[in-house]
């Protein structure tokens, strides 16, 4: 996920996201006034009855979050509570017992993650401006078609 914020002044240095992915972080985000606009930035969470997990550990040697100039970019996220993969397994895989439903409620959880990161390396969300891109992938067998539209 890139996202675009206001740079606090004299801020400077670095600080260490398939559609319904996508959909989940832009309904979380929108509008994005709705992030920023209540202390902490939670209330269009708190409208939809969500809180923000914890904000995740790097499972690898990486950066949770990269800020360069007014753009912040998140490491793609692996939903997860508890230290545990929410749903091993592939969309479409009998075997892996993961239905469409689990992926829907993985992509919200991953969607809440890396906001969590956000906000974690932001301070808040106060000075969001703007969610510019959200790159999503689905594990899923190649004969899956019940992508949303």
């Amino acid at each position: 996920m890139s996202v675009r914020f206001r740079q606090r002044p004299g801020a400077v240095g670095q600080v260490g996201g398939g559609d319904h992915v996508r959909r989940q972080v832009l309904e979380l985000a929108r509008p994005v006034g709705g992030l920023s606009g209540h202390p902490g930035g939670l209330d269009r969470l708190a409208e939809l009855g969500l809180e923000l997990p914890p904000p995740p550990t790097a499972v690898a040697s990486y950066l949770p979050v990269r800020v360069a100039g007014h753009l912040a970019f998140v490491a793609g996220q692996i939903p997860m509570i508890d230290g545990s993969v929410l749903y091993p397994g592939r969309l479409g895989d009998p075997a892996g017992h993961v239905s469409v439903d689990d992926g829907a409620e993985g992509a919200r959880q991953a969607a809440l993650q890396a906001l969590s990161a956000l906000r974690d390396a932001l301070g808040s969300f106060d000075r969001l401006t703007g969610i510019a891109q959200v790159t999503v992938y689905v594990a899923s067998t190649p004969d899956f078609v019940e992508h949303p539209a």
